[in-house]
């Protein structure tokens, strides 16, 4: 791949890649891509998308989702006060120039209060990870023979129950800074906040000021893994049906949260079908 990124960014050898400052390297590594991965001719022998394309990936269920806060528009403003035209700004380097238009209109961002609010999550979600996210599960639902099953996370950890501290990333916390205005509390679910309810481990967890309803939840989520370990199929008696994603034109995907339910988002179908002819049509 060394070859490729030479050409793709005008550099000759890698001693004049070396000599950029990190800075503009970094702004020229934000070419659109589809990934590349290191093929070891052992485990790896292929690209992961020719291998799920042709079928030949291992035939097993899969459960897969993510969480409704995975990140903040914030981390695509890249500093700039939330507008829409700095949070396009800071897309195109994902999307490019002539698509940010229509992609806008299909994540509902029209306004200035909808880049904070969830119509920009799901953006800067989407190129955290969600939409690499559904292309794994969506490849496996084509050609995989097996169920596949999505849920998407949704409730927020409550308040913690530590003063002085601010949470961080999988779950830890930090020190807050002496002057620090108190974090407001989190709309959705963030990045890691699934996983200790998914795991049943809440009790173990004392930063966070537990209420009987986050309890409820970890023990729905926990007996949806238990049932997909033992057998292949996370439902069970006592939790809500949990339908696969094979056969249906608007996947239905299972909102974990206080009040567990099924919903088939189609625009999130629609917007997932215009980044993947965006990245992939011409592969």
């Amino acid at each position: 791949t060394g070859k490729k990124v030479k050409k793709n960014i005008g550099m000759k050898n890698l001693n004049e890649l070396r000599a950029l400052p990190a800075e503009k390297l970094m702004k020229l590594a934000g070419v659109r891509a589809v990934p590349v991965y290191n093929i070891d001719g052992y485990f790896m022998k292929e690209q992961p998308v020719d291998v799920f394309a042709k079928g030949e990936q291992t035939k097993v269920p899969l459960l897969i989702g993510g969480n409704n806060q995975e990140m903040t528009p914030w981390a695509v403003l890249m500093g700039k006060q939330p507008t829409v035209e700095n949070l396009k700004a800071g897309a195109k380097a994902t999307f490019g120039e002539e698509n940010i238009d229509e992609l806008f209109r299909l994540y509902g961002i029209n306004s200035d209060k909808d880049v904070l609010e969830q119509p920009g999550v799901n953006l800067a979600s989407d190129i955290f990870l969600d939409y690499s996210t559904w292309k794994w599960g969506n490849m496996h639902k084509l050609t995989g023979g097996q169920p596949v099953y999505r849920y998407r996370y949704c409730h927020p950890r409550p308040a913690m129950a530590i003063k002085g501290k601010v949470a961080a990333l999988a779950g830890g916390v930090v020190d807050a800074k002496e002057d620090a205005a108190p974090a407001p509390q989190d709309k959705g679910a963030v990045h890691s906040a699934d996983i200790e309810y998914a795991m049943g481990t809440l009790p173990t967890n004392r930063v966070f000021n537990w209420q009987p309803e986050d309890y409820m939840i970890s023990d729905i989520f926990s007996q949806y893994y238990v049932n997909f370990v033992k057998t292949g199929n996370p439902n069970g008696l006592g939790l809500p049906e949990w339908p696969s994603t094979n056969g249906k034109a608007v996947a239905p995907v299972l909102q974990i949260d206080v009040k567990t339910e099924v919903k088939a988002d189609a625009q999130m179908e629609k917007r997932y079908d215009f980044i993947d002819k965006m990245f992939w049509e011409k592969k």
